[in-house]
């Protein structure tokens, strides 16, 4: 098959193609997909080398998980959006993990719209309504860390439990919104 006629195949043909390991394949779905996944992320981020930085982690998760792309619900740009906005979001919390100040409305590039804005905020909310839905201790625990900006040996002594445990309420609550539908692409 020539690259063309693998562009024209559809990607449940080319994703059952890829999972068998085939190159051809992942490049035609590289070439369908790269531009709008690094649009994506650079539009968020305002940055295009970070988001090419993004976009081709994507791709290489894409083939490094292959196999286990049987087991994903949903379509293969599903996989490639949920990834880069998951990307985004580890790369906004280390951002923020660096500086130990929180990030203003206006330090965050992607809200310069109103209709970025406004997914902002609604995630926002969503977080915020997941966090409430937490058992207390574990609640307590990830808004000391995340709104405080408290160490974990600072809360370990405030609530009068060991850091392994600050540590794992931490891990949950973060599993928890990742789990959660709220990270899952609108389309």
């Amino acid at each position: 098959m020539t690259k063309r006629r693998n562009i024209e195949l559809s990607d449940e043909i080319l994703v059952a193609e890829l999972h068998k390991g085939s190159r051809v394949a992942y490049a035609a779905l590289f070439y369908r997909y790269y531009p709008a996944v690094t649009s994506f992320c650079a539009g968020i981020l305002k940055d295009r080398n970070i988001a090419e930085d993004m976009a081709q982690d994507v791709f290489l998760s894409l083939w490094k998980h292959r196999e286990e792309l049987w087991c994903q619900n949903g379509t293969l740009k599903h996989f490639l959006f949920k990834a880069c906005k998951n990307r985004v979001i580890d790369y906004l919390k280390s951002r923020y993990s660096r500086s130990h100040t929180p990030l203003a409305d206006n330090d965050i590039p992607y809200l310069e719209s109103s209709d970025s804005r406004a997914v902002y905020n609604q995630l926002q909310k969503d977080i915020a309504d997941r966090v409430r839905e937490m058992p207390a201790k574990r609640r307590d625990v990830f808004l000391m860390s995340r709104i405080e900006s408290l160490s974990r040996k600072e809360i370990a002594e405030r609530m009068d439990i060991s850091e392994a445990t600050v540590k794992k309420h931490i891990e949950l609550a973060l599993k928890q919104i990742r789990e959660s539908d709220i990270l899952k692409p609108n389309s």
